[in-house]
């Protein structure tokens, strides 16, 4: 008999949806929110800043032989966002809810 290669669906907790449905609904509170959005464009920009400082010192290691290959590959699959690019996501934002 040949086993099926499909893999079973993740079954989700009561709770787990639960929560996912109240984080959506409160992210579409958060996104008519004008005012916070402001700040929270700010906080995003700072916080791509410094995963982009971050990026760099790992560049600068792996060139002088201190972080391995594999490492580097780890952190060279993410896209670091500009700070427009990061702006620019935050605009596409409409709230859900």
């Amino acid at each position: 008999m040949e086993k099926s290669t499909a893999s079973k669906p993740k079954k989700y907790d009561h709770w787990e949806v639960r929560d996912a449905m109240h984080t959506i609904l409160r992210a579409g509170e958060h996104l008519k929110n004008k005012g916070l959005m402001k700040h929270v464009r700010k906080q995003a920009a700072e916080h791509a800043k410094e995963k982009q400082a971050e990026s760099h010192r790992a560049s600068e290691l792996a060139k002088r032989g201190l972080i391995s290959e594999k490492q580097m590959a780890k952190l060279g699959n993410r896209h670091m966002p500009s700070d427009r690019e990061e702006a620019a996501n935050l605009d596409k934002m409409t709230p859900i809810a």
